[in-house]
């Protein structure tokens, strides 16, 4: 198992702990808002962090919600092991996300995934079942991957993925960089600094075994009992819109955000968390909470 440094400081009203997956992984925690409040897990995405969520952790959000976000395995503050099995092997990142709800006790939560965070998702719905789900709402999210599937990613995800995949520093640094830039409609400093900083603390061979999976997940999302929502940038040129249409089919409602690229909760954070806030509400309402 890897070594790791301690958790970085959060915020003050942040609280940080950890918990460990059925195959010894250490996984890294951000816990805000009333802890006996209904409860919304984040996941992020490709070489990201629980730091993408940080707007909604210390936002008005925590007024209603005990918000959640944790690093998957070979990111951010949680373990890396050293095992391309680690991260290809079916169920490995549902026992992250299976870990995190076991450790935050028998309630049912709004599950909201973002980008890759929607096959790891996915995965747990495969592997675990809905008996813990309130609702998803899923946030641009990657519910297909793989060569098969590449006609539902966009030229910023294309172009660059050579380089998310590389060893080499300087050139994984610059595709990094645009990556991230193309995942925003407009600039905003605090949050691309710290995201391609993230990107930066992941191991090659994380990035390569994750993007070397294949997998669809559609029919995990479609034919669940839970309530299910998506929303999408209308610039978004990660993961197309396409997918997100197919997502939802006849069965929910697709939020499309004019204004707003491959992380909405950034670009519009406030219309964000107004149709999530509205979501979740009616996702607990339904499941008796």
């Amino acid at each position: 198992m890897a070594q790791h440094a301690p958790f970085a400081a959060p915020p003050t009203d942040v609280r940080t702990f950890e918990t460990t997956t059925t195959d010894g992984v250490r996984i890294a925690i951000d816990d805000a808002g009333p802890r006996d409040a209904p409860c919304v897990v984040f996941i992020h995405g490709l070489a990201q962090s629980r730091r993408a969520w940080r707007g909604q952790l210390t936002g008005e959000l925590t007024k209603d919600f005990r918000c959640v976000a944790f690093d998957l395995r070979g990111h951010g503050d949680s373990d890396k092991p050293n095992d391309a099995a680690a991260y290809t092997e079916p169920g490995r990142f549902a026992s992250d996300v299976d870990a995190v709800l076991s450790a935050l006790g028998s309630r049912k939560v709004v599950l909201v995934p973002w980008s890759y965070g929607g096959a790891v998702v996915g995965d747990y719905l495969r592997q675990h079942g809905e008996s813990r789900v309130a609702g998803i709402f899923a946030v641009a999210a990657a519910v297909r991957m793989g060569r098969t599937a590449s006609a539902y990613f966009g030229p910023v995800m294309m172009k660059n993925a050579r380089g998310l995949m590389s060893e080499d520093d300087a050139m994984y640094r610059s595709s990094a960089l645009a990556f991230i830039a193309g995942c925003m409609r407009l600039p905003e400093d605090g949050f691309g600094e710290s995201a391609v900083s993230e990107m930066m603390r992941v191991p090659a061979y994380v990035r390569r075994a994750m993007l070397s999976r294949s997998e669809d997940y559609l029919a995990e999302y479609t034919t669940g009992r839970f309530p299910l929502a998506a929303i999408q940038g209308a610039h978004d040129e990660v993961v197309l819109g396409s997918l997100a249409e197919e997502l939802v089919g006849n069965r929910a409602e697709l939020h499309v955000v004019a204004e707003a690229a491959h992380v909405p909760f950034v670009d519009a954070k406030s219309d964000f968390e107004r149709i999530l806030r509205s979501f979740a509400r009616r996702a607990f309402a339904s499941n008796g909470g």
